[in-house]
């Protein structure tokens, strides 16, 4: 199923060297260091805070996790403050199709500790992206992989993958506990410490998994404990661009010219590279399913202006007027259909949408009854 991921190198080196080098990244960490006091990392308040978030799955305060924390808040602080600054790009994608499939919340820590939340991560045994997949299991769940376009680098494309592969290892054993083993080892290999452990407990069953795995939950319940808590150590994220975390996102299906296209909208090259990863060559190829463009929120007028033949606008009535709404995380274009008193089909229409699904921070044009306030 799936390699070792990035959590062997957080569990040795993480939060004492740098992460992983990666082509350019438009973020800036800067080094500080923070005095956080013992009564702040005392196992009670700790433990109270940790029991208090929402983890899916049965699980212990330990040593361990314990040890992640202190790393986190005491040894790493300038990538610990850069980390908890990339959530803001990346975990409204994770949210988004975390509902969209009716999963867990909490799902969304995984690729803190999969990749430290960069998508052009990659290990040593072929990994690869923010969710870490091996090509043959990014292709399992829908994605390509070739020398022109790598689809585990896309935020869009690898999160649903991530949330297909998720939902069947759930139904597969039932426990988040052990889905998340199983994402770390693979499933044959959870299976058969199922069958050494003679139950299906999480607790039980670690004990008869690679080492690393049994190390995956700790580490996952120090970055959930991370995002939530960080303020209380002192921590302050370095956040990236505006331009990074102010984004709308379009699906397009004739090919693209990355450089091109931000000359045309006054993005630089570089930033407009950075927030579509997955075109190896620099171009979006022509595609009847369609791939992800990101842009800068600000250059959206100039980017509509470009694609303007693609949208039809067809309202003449004077009792409609149109209005902008952008897709929240979890949204469905029936519910905003529903909400907007229009039908689905026309949301497809007015926005030269070719299939009946919407994803977060995708810019929609839709035609309302005056009286009708937004949401």
């Amino acid at each position: 199923m799936k390699s070792i991921p990035f959590l062997g190198m957080l569990l040795c080196a993480f939060l004492t060297l740098p992460l992983l080098a990666v082509s350019s990244n438009p973020l800036g960490a800067s080094s500080s260091n923070r005095e956080v006091s013992s009564e702040a990392l005392s196992d009670e308040i700790l433990s109270d805070r940790l029991y208090s978030l929402s983890i899916p799955f049965s699980y212990r305060y330990s040593p361990e996790v314990r040890a992640l924390i202190q790393q986190y808040v005491l040894e790493g602080t300038r990538e610990t403050e850069a980390l908890i600054g990339r959530t803001t790009e990346y975990f409204p994608v994770f949210e988004h199709y975390l509902k969209i499939y009716n999963l867990p919340d909490a799902l969304k820590y995984m690729p803190m500790i999969e990749s430290g939340l960069r998508s052009r991560v990659t290990s040593s045994a072929g990994a690869a992206g923010l969710w870490q997949f091996v090509p043959n299991t990014a292709r399992l769940y829908g994605l390509t992989v070739n020398a022109e376009l790598d689809e585990r680098l896309s935020t869009y494309k690898s999160t649903e993958a991530a949330a297909k592969m998720m939902l069947d290892l759930f139904q597969q054993f039932g426990d988040w506990g052990l889905v998340l083993a199983a994402y770390n080892a693979g499933s044959a290999r959870v299976r058969q410490a199922i069958i050494q452990a003679g139950c299906h407990d999480y607790q039980e069953v670690s004990r008869y998994l690679p080492y690393e795995t049994r190390k995956y939950v700790p580490a996952f319940l120090a970055a959930a404990y991370l995002y939530n808590f960080h303020e209380h150590h002192n921590i302050q994220p370095t956040y990236p661009s505006m331009d990074v975390q102010d984004t709308r996102v379009f699906k397009i299906y004739g090919g693209l010219q990355l450089d091109q296209l931000a000359s045309n909208i006054e993005v630089d090259a570089k930033m407009i590279r950075y927030l579509n990863p997955g075109y190896l060559n620099g171009r979006i190829p022509a595609n009847s399913q369609g791939h992800f463009l990101v842009i800068p929120s600000r250059s959206l007028t100039a980017y509509l202006s470009q694609r303007a033949a693609d949208v039809t606008n067809p309202i003449r009535n004077s009792s409609l007027t149109n209005t902008s709404y952008v897709v929240r995380s979890g949204d469905r274009i029936e519910t905003i259909a529903q909400y907007f008193r229009c039908s689905v089909d026309d949301i497809m229409e007015w926005n030269g949408l070719r299939e009946r699904s919407v994803f977060v921070n995708q810019p929609l044009i839709l035609y309302v009854a005056t009286t009708r306030a937004r949401p």
